[in-house]
């Protein structure tokens, strides 16, 4: 791991399952504020599954995207929900990081609501800044436009390096103050005024290890964030 910025963040306030509502900046349209209030707390780790239980509340289906760089995955949920002929979602086979002319970049500016659900975390710093502009460059060019979402941080932010399957990977691990800076560095690269409201809480798994007084790398974090267009 990189040198530690400085600190440790104690005293980590609860997060209630409608934190979002409660925050004084959203101004989204009353679907995206509904979808928000409803799900904004809840894991995304299957798209398939996620997006279903939003149609199967009311939200209109057509109206609904979802975006995986595998392709096999949706074939997963159309066979387990065995909808394919009824569920109207649009799902992409997308790299958030590829250029050019891609899927995600005809989707730019239209979209009223981005979620982005147990990812950001996978990448280093750099990367998480394109992927951030990425997701901002397809919500729609006006007031109320909010990106969502949730990723696993650390109360020592910085690279932690990580064995899995024989592979090693590399990834930034942010707690509140340090995403905030990425995003303020974001939002100074890309057009219009925007503002986030970030909060933390310790991930369930590591809790015990946090109140035996453990700093070390199991002492994770779980980061929930919205940014909102202003203008």
């Amino acid at each position: 791991m990189d040198e530690a910025q400085d600190g440790i963040h104690d005293g980590l306030p609860e997060l209630s399952t409608r934190w979002i509502s409660d925050t004084t900046l959203i101004e989204a349209p009353l679907p995206a504020k509904r979808l928000l209030e409803n799900y904004a707390h809840l894991p995304s780790d299957e798209i398939m599954a996620h997006l279903h239980k939003v149609a199967y509340d009311g939200v209109d289906s057509s109206n609904l995207y979802g975006m995986d760089i595998f392709e096999d995955f949706f074939e997963v949920g159309y066979n387990l929900f065995r909808d394919r002929d009824t569920f109207r979602a649009t799902f992409l086979t997308a790299d958030l990081f590829a250029s050019g002319d891609t899927p995600l970049s005809r989707l730019r500016g239209s979209m009223d609501v981005v979620w982005a659900g147990n990812f950001m975390h996978l990448f280093l710093r750099e990367k998480q800044r394109q992927a951030l502009i990425s997701m901002l460059a397809m919500l729609k060019n006006s007031p109320g436009a909010i990106m969502a979402g949730r990723f696993m941080g650390h109360a020592v932010p910085g690279e932690y390096h990580y064995g899995f399957r024989g592979k090693m990977a590399s990834m930034y691990r942010h707690d509140q103050k340090s995403f905030r800076e990425l995003c303020e560095e974001v939002f100074r690269d890309v057009e219009g005024r925007w503002n986030i409201d970030i909060q933390s809480n310790d991930w369930v798994e590591t809790l015990n290890l946090r109140r035996e007084g453990s700093r070390d790398e199991t002492w994770t974090l779980e980061i929930r964030f919205v940014i909102n267009r202003l203008d």
